[in-house]
């Protein structure tokens, strides 16, 4: 089975004339300049930040638009698991389509599927089309995995820990300037973000549309290959054990996302205001620490170390964290989060791309479902921890992270490069 490359209208120069030349050796045996080498990963970067930037702008006043319907909060918690149920399901469909016809077409269907679940609240009237609408979007979502994977098609094996890590700034970029657009656009209709939010996502649809070059064509299939999400050909317990990191560091990582605001307002005093500060910091710290700082990291490590690393900073940041009683001591432990999770994730989705082959698609959306699955449980165990003592989820999921830590150091192999 050969993947088929676009023709001379789908950006052919990126493309070494020897079709059977893997894309991971493009850059390497392509004599072009550096810019015009980078061009596809520049694009799909961007993609990921408009995408990203549309969530950032809805995300900060969701509890006002969910008391904007007359319902209480504990519908806020409702409202994020339809979220990752979104993602969940998304994951798995959509990764292993991506394999079979394309990245760039099942980015154009998830980028469409998100846009329409923002015009959707836009017109929606009550809670349960809200829903609906997020749900679509959060469908549409897992289009994240599926730029993953064009990454993952892209690039040469020593720069794939890296390119990832720059996917994830964008991430960071996006979480930042959502609420500085919110700010600005402070006299709009909650309802009508959903309608700005849309805009900046069909803006990133024909950003797809026309300058993302169609690396990957329709295949057939193989005997190699199966359409069920957990039925891998080749190393099957090395991508179970990558996935069974993904979820357990999720739901250990929920902890922070779901308590996070009501421990430093509880213990603190923060205002929302300031929280907002709070997670701008953490929102740059991923930035400068994925798009430029991990390079450096990865020459040190390599995937396995720098699990084992981002591991390590997020049990001692989250420790530090539940025992923390002093206001200056926050934004130095708060550095640690984004070091760990920047550094935990883009090896995880490099170590699908080496061990899932052809499958990576289907292997990277299955790797988002098992983080929304993380996401799903997580809050629901961090509320009820909360309630005994505000540190409590951080302790627990420090307790997640070194069982993880665990998994890895004696379940995963090293790669020889």
């Amino acid at each position: 089975m050969q993947a088929r490359y676009g023709n001379s209208k789908d950006f052919s120069c990126f493309f070494p004339k020897n079709r059977d030349t893997p894309i991971a050796f493009l850059y390497q045996n392509h004599s072009d300049t550096t810019m015009t080498k980078n061009k596809p990963l520049l694009i799909i970067i961007t993609t990921g930040l408009l995408d990203i930037l549309g969530l950032g702008i809805i995300l900060p006043v969701l509890p006002f638009i969910i008391r904007g319907f007359g319902l209480g909060e504990n519908w806020v918690g409702i409202t994020f698991a339809t979220f990752s149920v979104g993602m969940f399901i998304g994951g798995i469909v959509f990764g292993r389509l991506s394999d079979i016809y394309g990245r760039k077409r099942i980015l154009i269907l998830t980028t469409s599927l998100n846009m329409i679940g923002y015009l959707l609240f836009f017109l929606s009237g009550n809670i349960f089309i809200f829903l609906v609408a997020r749900l679509l979007s959060w469908l549409g979502g897992s289009g994240a995995s599926v730029a993953q994977a064009y990454i993952a098609d892209i690039s040469a094996a020593k720069d794939r820990t890296k390119n990832m890590g720059l996917f994830g700034a964008m991430f960071g970029i996006g979480f930042t300037l959502g609420p500085v657009l919110w700010g600005l656009l402070g006299g709009t209709t909650l309802t009508s973000l959903g309608a700005i939010s849309g805009i900046v996502v069909f803006l990133n649809l024909l950003f797809i549309i026309f300058f993302l070059p169609d690396i990957r064509k329709k295949h057939p299939e193989s005997h190699e290959e199966s359409v069920m999400p957990l039925d891998f050909h080749h190393h099957k317990k090395q991508i179970y054990l990558l996935f069974m990191t993904t979820l357990i560091t999720a739901l250990g990582f929920s902890a922070m996302q779901s308590t996070f605001s009501l421990l430093v307002s509880d213990r603190f005093g923060f205002s929302p205001k300031m929280i907002g500060y709070l997670f701008g910091f953490i929102g740059i710290m991923s930035v400068i620490y994925q798009g430029f700082l991990i390079k450096y990291v990865r020459k040190v490590f390599d995937e396995k170390g720098m699990i084992l690393f981002g591991l390590s900073c997020l049990t001692f940041s989250f420790v530090l964290f539940a025992n923390n009683q002093y206001v200056w001591s926050i934004f130095p432990i708060l550095m640690f989060f984004p070091f760990g999770y920047g550094s935990i994730n883009p090896a995880v989705g490099s170590l699908h791309a080496h061990y899932a082959g052809r499958e990576v698609g289907k292997a990277l959306g299955t790797n988002a479902s098992m983080m929304s699955l993380g996401n799903i449980i997580g809050p629901f165990i961090s509320g009820y921890l909360y309630l005994i003592w505000s540190g409590m989820p951080y302790i627990f999921s420090a307790g997640f992270f070194m069982l993880a830590a665990v998994l890895v150091s004696f379940g995963l192999r090293r790669i020889k490069r």
